[in-house]
């Protein structure tokens, strides 16, 4: 029998495989250099401030705007979107900022 699972924990869940399989291939560009693996990626792209990644300015999270929460939606602006924090990989950006140590 099926067992139904939340929306939006399999979505996280997606979204974390996607977001490993996406920095994989910068091991690639690392390894030859003889530079180590990225491991805990947060501190590296905190200090980064989005750069590698295109600014998600316009949108809302839809499900949270109904009457549940009043209308309260959590909506993206420049240097801010709901999803990621910051915004989706601009991969030559991206490859930029990660390929050196």
């Amino acid at each position: 029998m099926p067992v139904a699972v939340p929306t939006q924990m399999w979505l996280r869940s997606l979204m974390a495989t996607g977001w490993s399989a996406t920095m994989y291939p910068f091991h690639g560009f690392r390894a030859p250099r003889g530079h180590p693996p990225l491991g805990f990626l947060n501190p590296r792209l905190y200090q980064q401030r989005g750069a590698g990644l295109f600014d998600v300015t316009r949108g809302c999270h839809e499900s949270c705007l109904n009457e549940e929460v009043q209308g309260q939606g959590f909506c993206s602006g420049p240097g801010w979107d709901p999803v990621t924090g910051w915004g989706t990989p601009n991969f030559p950006a991206l490859l930029k900022t990660l390929i050196n140590p």
